[in-house]
Parts: structure tokens; C-alpha cells; sequence
């Protein structure tokens, strides 16, 4: 559980970066 709450987070915020780094 804690994994999949983990990588939802990482996915999440890595998309958040990747569209404010490249717009």
C-alpha cells in the first residue's frame, strides 16, 4: 500500500514539474 501511495505522490509531482519546466 505504502509503495502505490509512494509512487502516486513521485507520478504526481513529476508531472507537476515537467509542466511548470516546460510550458
Amino acid at each position: 500500500f505504502y509503495y502505490a501511495l509512494i509512487f502516486a505522490v513521485t507520478v504526481l509531482c513529476g508531472s507537476l514539474v515537467v509542466a511548470l519546466s516546460a510550458p
